[in-house]
């Protein structure tokens, strides 16, 4: 009897470690998903990816089938215009990190309260989408590689652009950092800084 459970216990294993397997491989996106040279085919090309990408290509079609020029509006109510986003990011990681921040919530921010710092020869199409958006790309001089002083580099130049803002005349009373691996709920932000005082200091956030 002992035995017959224990067979029993090892095929129901089984069979759930299979059932996994599958899932993952049909659900896991792949380069060919996250990654087309060209932005504009981005969102296009979805329905038709083959295999196992198929079934997350038709979820994400209607997410991703607007292109950048195609803003996403939120509510006036829920706006602040007095909010720098700043997107520090490398070109490593331009297809498969910034492309899903440009067609997703990057959308239903004004171009003018968008920053993104990256490398100085940065030129490809994500970010040639992203200027044509009227994002403000900054390229900077800072070392190669993920160091400490590159990223304290950048962070230092995300600090000026937002500077820079407030003596060109902007009215921005706060200044919002996120890496390009970070997904933003845009009007939950604007909802939690209305409770702070903008003119006080404040460090909202982990690290």
């Amino acid at each position: 009897m002992k035995l017959r459970w224990r067979v029993l216990l090892l095929f129901g294993i089984t069979g759930l470690l299979t059932l996994l397997l599958v899932l993952y491989l049909y659900t896991r996106p792949s380069d060919e998903l996250l990654g087309p040279e060209d932005p504009r085919s981005y969102a296009r090309g979805l329905e038709n990816v083959p295999g196992r990408d198929k079934i997350l290509g038709s979820i994400l079609t209607h997410i991703l089938k607007p292109e950048l020029s195609q803003r996403v509006e939120v509510a006036e109510a829920d706006s602040d215009p007095g909010i720098l986003v700043s997107v520090k990011t490398t070109t490593r990681y331009h297809q498969h990190r910034l492309s899903l921040l440009l067609f997703t919530w990057m959308k239903t921010l004004p171009p003018e309260q968008l920053y993104i710092v990256t490398d100085r020869k940065a030129n490809d199409p994500w970010i040639r989408e992203a200027k044509l958006a009227g994002i403000h790309v900054i390229k900077a001089r800072c070392p190669k590689g993920h160091t400490s002083e590159s990223l304290c580099c950048k962070s230092g130049l995300e600090y000026e652009q937002f500077y820079k803002a407030l003596e060109s005349g902007k009215v921005f009373r706060w200044f919002c950092h996120f890496d390009d691996d970070e997904y933003l709920n845009v009007v939950n932000l604007f909802k939690e800084l209305k409770k702070y005082d903008s003119s006080a200091d404040y460090y909202v956030g982990t690290g």
